[in-house]
């Protein structure tokens, strides 16, 4: 795969900004250092029928998102761990891959919800 990590963020809780980081410990069945879900303080943690230690987006499905709909749509706004660029993510669920120095399993996709649609603050699902 010839994909690369544009951004990495992490939140320390629930609702709060992302905070983009140049480097973060990653913690194998865990996730990011300072993240919400590695910490047990984000949205979704109770809910154990999915695992969230690190979550993923396309840059260009932010791009091509941002186009669309005219937002101002930075790489934090969707509140993903990891924004990539030249790896097909759907592809990767169900698969070992490497990123960087990282070893990912792609465990499902992480559909957009009602809840980051409202901390985005612009309909999102749909498109």
């Amino acid at each position: 795969m010839n994909g690369r990590i544009e951004a990495i963020y992490t939140a320390p809780a629930e609702g709060l900004p992302v905070i983009r980081r140049t480097q973060v410990l990653a913690r194998p069945g865990v996730g990011l250092d300072g993240d919400r879900y590695t910490l047990g303080t984000g949205f979704w943690s109770r809910d154990h029928k999915v695992s969230r230690d690190i979550t993923l987006i396309e840059a260009e499905v932010i791009e091509a998102l941002r186009d669309e709909r005219g937002g101002l749509f930075d790489h934090g706004s969707f509140r993903r761990n990891i924004v990539t660029r030249g790896f097909r993510l759907n592809e990767l669920v169900g698969k070992r891959f490497r990123m960087g120095e990282l070893v990912l399993e792609g465990t499902s996709l992480c559909e957009p919800c009602a809840y980051l649609e409202r901390q985005v603050g612009r309909p999102i699902i749909q498109a």
